[in-house]
């Protein structure tokens, strides 16, 4: 989908801000949207101009219907930077009920923390 295209697509909608953030953060993140032909677009919030302090923070515009969608990308590609990096995630992973443990992510085992440490490898994680 294309700006135009996105921008036509919400002209008469209600929208919410999904995110906001810096112009080059802001507009990839439009970009990822628009690749996955979910209409959103950037703009400037209409308090903070209102007071003569717009500043660089801009806000990502989509429809309130398309939130569960943008949510799933953002998650994705949050993923991908984990694995891509190497580190492992704080939180449960998709489908791993709260309270059960994460593996190591450097042995894999999966275990109670020993004083903060894996009990296998011993590597220190909290």
């Amino acid at each position: 989908m294309s700006e135009p295209e996105a921008v036509e697509a919400l002209r008469d909608a209600e929208l919410v801000t999904v995110a906001q953030g810096g112009l080059a953060e802001i507009k990839e993140l439009q970009g990822q949207c628009l690749d996955a032909g979910i209409p959103a677009m950037a703009a400037r919030p209409d308090e903070s101009c209102n007071t003569g302090k717009c500043g660089t923070r801009l806000h990502l515009m989509i429809r309130d219907a398309d939130v569960t969608r943008v949510a799933e990308l953002m998650q994705r590609a949050w993923a991908e930077m984990v694995a891509r990096e190497g580190v492992a995630p704080a939180l449960p992973a998709a489908g791993q009920a709260a309270g059960e443990e994460l593996p190591c992510p450097a042995c894999g085992t999966v275990a109670p923390l020993v004083k903060g440490a894996c009990s296998d490898c011993g590597l220190q994680l909290e």
